[in-house]
């Protein structure tokens, strides 16, 4: 929805509060007022008919009142000169509320004294009356003031519930939450499509009982877990609502984000900054125990319950562990929060990636958790349905009927449907059924196309990609050359595309879709180098001045973890475990420095007796990593720390690290065996009998992970890299077009190059035109310069011509450009001189370098003899040879 506030500053400097009893005089000019636009969350836009607000205030209190119109939205004009020369100022606040939806009245003790605040009532009241003004919304921001105060007049007291709201933060969220009431009032459409929800009848109806239950307090804690974009939040709204511990759809939470990557320090910060706690000193949370933190932490709940919020955490593995389990320090709140004077009430509403194992919270009455699978097709029936009538399509039953077999649970997936329908028609809906089979890559495609177009778009979306979230403010900062408008604007185009969400009390924190910002980091995107010189010398400032969490907590977070990176030896009673670890994974992730990832880890581990469990886990998994990258051998010390499934994975990436492939296969193996469903295990296994050339058996697993997550690329290219190379290509002629066409779909500049490679296998295997295959490759050389895999294909098209020059030649520059002690690189190398050997007739050579490959399984060494002595045999009686190539 879109917002205007028109906001009334009283300046004492032209206005006296102490004026005549008698009716007020005006004098012109003295009025300055604010205009703000702002785009709220919604995929609708409706830009004439904008909701306005009105804030009557004394003067007194306009340094508040100023604060608020800030936080209505960033383009406010506080200026006198925006009325016309000459107009009285009653003319002005007349001509002012005719236009206005909501009268804000901020009640004071000096506010109650002031005649000019008391004229602006009775105006608003006739306006109220006759319904040009749609809502009063009084609110009273003096302590010393209650409702029975005899100086507020009746009418208000009869037909208002009048509280004090103290907070900045509160104020400004129950004014944003008047004003989205009002849109949804003028716009029924959107407010349908907010408060549409079907099914979820068992799980709401199992919520209705556990609140009725008299012998059982309401939870403390909600958690409803499922995939992402599955209907948690919503379900978590619906089921409130229904049992009357909200009242209002129009209710908006206040949210936080807790990942796997962060603890109970991240959660007292970020609950903290929604401000319903008045400014306090912290400690050092790296010299503090955690009974120490759980004090803090429900301390600030307590102030959240005193101002009646909800807190929503979107958690993606922090609270609940990937084992399903509930953290220790999660787990020490709700066993202490009784002891601290906080009510039975709930309070923190999680929305989580991982179900609660339910014997894990048996024994808890404050926690109950829900688990929201997909939609059933019943309940995709009820939705398509409510759908069409909310956007007045027309389509068939059979047509429906159509659509409903071909979509999945995901309610987001039926938006998409019905969008593309509602922009094109049934029939070409029909027509591209796949495109809204697989709409999450066609979205993400078009994404990064629409991105491409624009400049300031992918400035923007570079940035969003390197925080994990951050305000309208810092960003604004980052890119002072593109206008306030233009970012405010793209934000919004971003919102009504789902792609970025809002969070924090009062929503002034974006962040992205965690798909769309993995897909995008895949993708190579990052920020600019001008952007990249600007955090430089914000982060140099912030090291020099006393670390605050006051402010822009985006900002704090950041620049923390921007401080460590350059210099390990800052040092800042802020600095949290999670500032370390989020430093750890971006030196071994970005910058491949592995060296410093294991210096981090040490000085961290120092104090590994404050930190928490699950946190102290991540940095020891991150260090093994690092350590493995290294050929350290203090890795196997390290390792100790873990047990079954993640021991066995970190050993098989040891052993893949310092060339011993057969011992990684068979410690993937015993991962995967003990952890069902470990993508990263499968993932690695798929590397490994891809480099063996065991296509036959990575194949599996290969599309496993496609079909897991059909948008990343890497997977793409793994599944047709196996596919390709095993029994006859041909008859997976077609399967291997489309994914070379949904690979060339994504369109960023890695899943380019992969398409390259891909189409070149596809015209030399398939085919069987090496010529097209070659020109292909030195296409993507050119555009993309050497690499390892390149180098492979064009080796494998000279082998399969038979072009000894050729194939001396990519040896010759393989050898210049990957030269290091790294095991894999050798093991290719030595396979593509066996190969030439056996070209030049020289067998006992070519077989006595593949008897050389160290730790290489001996079914992949007498796979790789088979494949010699078919070259070696005389051309004549020579049976077709199997597909070369290390994939």
């Amino acid at each position: 929805m879109i917002i205007n506030i028109i906001t009334r500053f009283n300046f004492s400097a032209f206005r006296q509060e102490s004026a005549p009893q008698s009716a007020p005089k005006y004098i012109p000019g003295t009025l300055a007022a604010s205009l703000t636009t702002v785009q709220e969350n919604s995929n609708l836009k409706y830009s004439n008919n904008m909701a306005k607000a009105f804030l009557s205030h004394s003067s007194i209190d306009k340094p508040l009142v100023e604060k608020i119109s800030s936080g209505l939205g960033t383009l406010s004009i506080i200026d006198s000169k925006t009325f016309e020369e000459g107009m009285g100022n009653l003319e002005e606040i007349i001509f002012s509320l005719d236009k206005t939806d909501l009268f804000v009245l901020f009640i004071s003790d000096k506010a109650l004294k002031s005649k000019w605040v008391q004229e602006e009532i009775v105006l608003a009241k006739e306006r109220n009356d006759i319904n040009l003004i749609k809502r009063f919304f009084p609110i009273i921001i003096d302590e010393n003031i209650n409702h029975q105060d005899a100086r507020i007049p009746q009418w208000i007291k009869d037909n208002y519930n009048l509280k004090p709201v103290l907070r900045y933060g509160k104020i400004l969220r129950l004014i944003k939450r008047r004003l989205r009431e009002i849109v949804w009032d003028r716009h029924p459409i959107l407010k349908q499509r907010d408060q549409l929800f079907v099914g979820r009848n068992e799980i709401l109806k199992k919520f209705e009982e556990r609140i009725d239950d008299i012998n059982l307090e309401e939870p403390f804690v909600i958690v409803s877990s499922g995939l992402k974009r599955i209907g948690r939040r919503t379900f978590i709204k619906k089921a409130l609502l229904k049992g009357n511990v909200i009242f209002k759809e129009s209710y908006d939470f206040p949210v936080i984000t807790i990942s796997s990557r962060e603890s109970i320090e991240d959660f007292i910060l970020k609950i903290y900054d929604l401000g319903f706690s008045s400014e306090r000193e912290f400690p050092d949370f790296m010299e503090i125990d955690l009974n120490e933190k759980i004090d803090l932490a429900i301390s600030l709940l307590k102030d959240c319950q005193k101002v009646k919020e909800l807190v929503l955490v979107e958690d993606t593995g922090g609270i609940v562990l990937p084992d399903r389990t509930i953290s220790i320090w999660f787990m020490k709140i709700l066993e202490h929060y009784r002891k601290y004077g906080l009510e039975d009430k709930t309070t923190i509403c999680i929305a989580s990636d991982f179900r609660v194992l339910q014997q894990s919270i048996v024994h808890y009455d404050s926690i109950v958790a829900f688990d929201i699978q997909e939609l059933t097709k019943k309940e995709r029936t009820g939705l398509f349905k409510r759908s069409t009538s909310i956007f007045n399509l027309d389509i068939s039953n059979d047509d429906l009927n159509y659509f409903i077999e071909n979509t999945s649970g995901f309610p987001e997936q039926i938006y998409f449907c019905m969008d593309f329908i509602r922009k094109t028609s049934v029939k070409e809906a029909k027509e591209n059924i796949e495109i809204i089979k697989n709409y999450q890559k066609e979205l993400f495609s078009s994404i990064v196309k629409d991105i491409e177009l624009s400049s300031e778009a992918k400035f923007i979306i570079s940035t969003l990609v390197e925080f994990d979230f951050i305000s309208t403010e810092f960003l604004c900062e980052l890119h002072p050359e593109i206008e306030l408008d233009v970012i405010e604007k793209q934000i919004v185009d971003l919102n009504g595309k789902a792609l970025v969400e809002y969070i924090g009390a009062n929503k002034e924190y974006i962040r992205l879709n965690d798909g769309i910002r993995d897909f995008l980091l895949r993708a190579g995107y990052r920020i600019s180098s001008n952007v990249k010189e600007r955090l430089k010398k914000h982060i140099e400032l912030f090291i020099k001045t006393d670390s605050s969490v006051n402010e822009d907590i985006s900002d704090f977070f950041y620049s923390m973890k921007g401080a460590l990176l350059s210099d390990y030896k800052f040092q800042s009673r802020l600095l949290l475990p999670s500032h370390y670890l989020k430093t750890m994974i971006a030196l071994y992730e970005i910058d491949r420095d592995f060296k410093n990832v294991i210096v981090l880890a040490d000085k961290v581990l120092e104090k590994e007796v404050k930190i928490d469990l699950s946190i102290r886990r991540e940095i020891r998994y991150w260090l093994c990593l690092a350590l493995a990258r290294e050929k350290d051998e203090r890795f196997k010390n390290e390792v100790q720390f873990f047990k079954d499934s993640d021991y066995n994975f970190l050993f098989g990436f040891y052993y893949r690290m310092i060339g011993k492939p057969d011992y990684a296969l068979e410690k993937y193996e015993q991962a995967i065996t003990q952890r069902h469903n470990f993508a990263r295990a499968q993932r690695e296994l798929v590397q490994v009998l891809s480099t063996l050339e065991l296509f036959d058996e990575a194949l599996g697993h290969a599309k496993e992970n496609y079909e897991n997550e059909k948008s990343n690329p890497f997977h793409i290219q793994a599944y047709f890299d196996c596919l390709i190379r095993t029994n006859n290509p041909k008859d997976s002629d077609r399967q291997l077009l489309r994914l070379l066409d949904e690979l060339k779909k994504i369109n960023t500049r890695k899943a380019n190059e992969m398409a390259c490679l891909a189409e070149a296998d596809y015209y030399l295997l398939v085919r069987g035109k090496p010529d097209q295959a070659k020109r292909i490759i030195d296409g993507a050389l050119d555009e993309f310069g050497i690499s390892l895999y390149s180098l492979n294909r064009k080796f494998n098209i000279a082998e399969k011509s038979a072009n000894n020059v050729d194939m001396q030649d990519i040896i010759s520059k393989f050898k210049q450009r990957f030269s290091s002690s790294k095991s894999s690189d050798k093991n290719i190398l030595l396979i593509m001189e066996a190969k030439l050997a056996a070209h030049n007739g020289q067998e006992k050579r070519a077989i006595s370098i593949i008897d050389s490959l160290n730790f290489y399984p001996e079914k992949s060494k007498e796979r790789l003899k088979y494949n010699i002595q078919q070259i070696i045999k005389p051309a004549a009686n020579r049976a077709r040879p199997e597909p070369f190539g290390s994939g």
